[in-house]
């Protein structure tokens, strides 16, 4: 019986690995996928701000969450706000998430070549997500969704993004949260 016993949890251990692995070599993909996107949308950011979304429902139905059952997109609230989700919670609570990032300064100090002008532009990238992390805060869109949520989720379309302004100011996310907005990306390392 201890041999059986030990079979079993051999196998046990061994489909929870292939799962792990499974989802590093998935988050991997999106991670590159999230890169090479980035390089295409330089242009417009009402095409960023699609992507992003696009981005952020793909993470959600790779949860296992289905759109009207778990998750809403671009639904107006009743102060007229309209985040690009809104995470559906038992109950009929929802917790409100926006989609868009800033991404010139990151994009440009990505193109550079001078380490001066990359250090500045990459204190321009964290400067502007900390003013639209400001901004979010200021619509709070919390106040207008049913239930006793009061954080926003600030969705970054690339974990680079999110690294490389962490990297300039590590308590950016900290002085978010004192906020009420959790920022989060497709991919975490930690």
């Amino acid at each position: 019986t201890t041999g059986a016993m030990e079979k079993k949890r051999e196998q046990a251990y061994g489909q929870l690995s292939e799962q792990i692995k499974g989802m590093v070599d998935a988050a991997g993909g999106m991670r590159k996928s999230s890169e090479e996107m980035q390089t295409l949308l330089k242009g417009s950011s009402q095409v960023r701000g699609n992507w992003g979304e696009s981005l952020l429902r793909n993470v959600v139905e790779f949860a296992g969450m289905e759109e009207h059952v778990h998750f809403d997109l671009q639904t107006t609230s009743s102060d007229g706000s309209r985040p690009d989700m809104i995470i559906r919670l038992p109950g009929g609570a929802g917790i409100p998430v926006d989609s868009k990032c800033p991404f010139a300064s990151f994009q440009q100090a990505k193109e550079e070549t001078d380490p001066s002008r990359v250090r500045l532009l990459m204190e321009d990238h964290a400067n502007a997500i900390r003013k639209h992390v400001d901004e979010l805060s200021r619509r709070d869109y919390s106040t207008a969704i049913e239930g006793d949520i009061d954080f926003t989720v600030m969705f970054m379309p690339g974990d680079h993004l999110l690294e490389a302004a962490l990297a300039v100011n590590p308590k950016l996310q900290d002085e978010a949260l004192r906020k009420r907005i959790l920022i989060t990306n497709p991919v975490r390392s930690e």
